[in-house]
């Protein structure tokens, strides 16, 4: 999981996020071409524990290779495959997922969709590792300003349109199946499930997404305000009563509130939790918390700078490695267990969704001024990917990778 993970996962009764996410403006802005700006994304490859990174930088493309997409129609999906035999600098008002040269080294499947109309209709693509893209119109998508928009989990996409829940196979060949009146849905920690939650906040029911089946309704309405993050057997919450528990508590269906030991409780602020591992940003630090021990892993993390309220975070799926990124266009990946930076991107224009493949890539969309695309850097090389652009003029793309639920 990861709360797409960068971000402050906070929200209130109405079923609106409080405070600024990394879908509100301050981060979501600028998704399209940047007029009068030619940027680019450069990557830098370490091996140190903190401080500023060696300029050891690599420019990642500056220009795209792609083909048109190819027309589907709005119920059935259909495949294409990328080809790079010529270079062209594409631009449609039409949103399209194009693949590049990089979707060949992805690792794994990534779900994309442009930002949803008020129609609550909107286009799925399914991007596969070789390059070929599965496309589904006339997706019932009104996801809201959840940190949750979209994940994808046991071979299935969660969505919400229509005060509903969703689910969908990642090969879009069946229709979307309605599980639930669902207000939105949290990433659970555990692969293959994720959380329906109702009238604002009101109930929790767990969700067995391979089995597409909708488990027991739990009231949690005096229990606490706002589910922030699937972590180890239940959700990190916002606790009703922040006297006795502090500001975020540890719930299970069972075992009911825990409080979690924060060093700083009145600085702190989740950003991101995955199994037993709460991300947590004190002032200007990332730091990793193991919530069934109280023990911090590694040293103090990046100092992220900016304003700590846009930030955003995903661990791994195997939590061995945490991606962060700031409003000031930079992004890391760290070690969890010893807090070493190992890569730094920079000059990122406000990337807005993020996700890993594979333990070993992570993947992000980035605007630069050459257009949207979709990004990956497998860890282990630093190696960097660009698998698809994203063409049109949404507000926003939304991604959610097969790996981890951010």
């Amino acid at each position: 999981m990861g709360e797409g993970n960068v971000r402050l996962l906070d929200g209130n009764r109405d079923g609106r996020a409080s405070g600024p996410t990394h879908r509100g403006p301050l981060l979501l802005v600028a998704v399209g071409i940047v007029i009068g700006a030619v940027g680019s994304l450069v990557l830098s490859s370490v091996a140190t524990s903190g401080g500023e990174v060696p300029s050891t930088s690599v420019p990642v493309a500056a220009t795209r290779t792609s083909v048109p997409a190819v027309a589907t129609s709005a119920t059935t999906a259909t495949t294409s495959t990328v080809v790079t035999t010529t270079s062209q600098r594409i631009m449609l008002s039409e949103p399209s997922v194009v693949p590049e040269a990089g979707a060949a080294d992805l690792l794994g499947e990534v779900a994309l969709t442009p930002s949803p109309g008020l129609s609550g209709s909107g286009t799925l693509y399914v991007l596969r590792p070789g390059g070929s893209v599965v496309r589904r119109d006339d997706m019932p998508l009104t996801p809201g300003d959840y940190p949750y928009p979209l994940l994808m989990t046991g071979g299935h996409i969660a969505f919400t349109g229509g005060q509903s829940g969703y689910l969908i196979d990642t090969e879009l060949t069946d229709s979307p199946r309605q599980l639930s009146d669902t207000s939105f849905i949290v990433a659970a920690a555990a692969p293959g499930q994720v959380w329906f939650v109702g009238r604002g906040a009101e109930w929790v029911a767990p969700v067995d997404v391979v089995a597409e089946e909708t488990g027991d309704r739990i009231d949690v309405a005096d229990v606490f305000d706002w589910p922030l993050a699937g972590a180890a057997d239940g959700l990190i919450v916002r606790p009703v009563d922040e006297t006795i528990y502090g500001p975020i508590a540890y719930w299970t269906p069972g075992g009911g509130l825990e409080p979690i030991v924060l060093d700083n409780p009145d600085k702190s602020h989740l950003i991101a939790a995955s199994g037993n591992l709460a991300v947590i940003v004190e002032q200007d630090l990332v730091r990793v918390l193991d919530i069934t021990t109280g023990d911090y892993l590694g040293r103090p993390g990046v100092v992220v700078g900016g304003d700590r309220l846009n930030i955003e975070a995903c661990l791994s799926p195997n939590q061995q490695h945490l991606a962060v990124v700031g409003v000031t266009g930079d992004a890391y990946i760290m070690e969890v267990n010893t807090g070493v930076v190992l890569h730094r991107l920079t000059d990122l224009q406000f990337p807005h969704a993020i996700g890993w493949t594979d333990p070993d890539q992570f993947v992000f969309v980035v605007g630069t001024g050459v257009g949207t695309t979709v990004r990956a850097i497998d860890v282990s090389t630093g190696q960097p990917h660009i698998a698809a652009a994203l063409t049109g003029s949404p507000s926003r793309w939304l991604l959610a990778a097969n790996g981890t639920m951010c």
